[in-house]
């Protein structure tokens, strides 16, 4: 029962989402900002996106 509730939820909640999410296609050459992954621990004022 829970599960089942839990599915139609989720679906729920989808719906409108995927209704505004935009696709996005990249080219090879495109400016994009990556999320970088630490290494080690991060600090406060450490960035949190890489790129151009």
């Amino acid at each position: 029962m829970v599960a089942a509730r839990t599915t139609m939820y989720k679906a729920r909640m989808a719906k409108p989402y995927n209704a505004r999410a935009r696709p996005r296609n990249f080219q090879m050459g495109d400016l994009v900002l990556r999320k970088t992954e630490a290494s080690g621990p991060m600090g406060k004022l450490d960035p949190k996106w890489e790129g151009q």
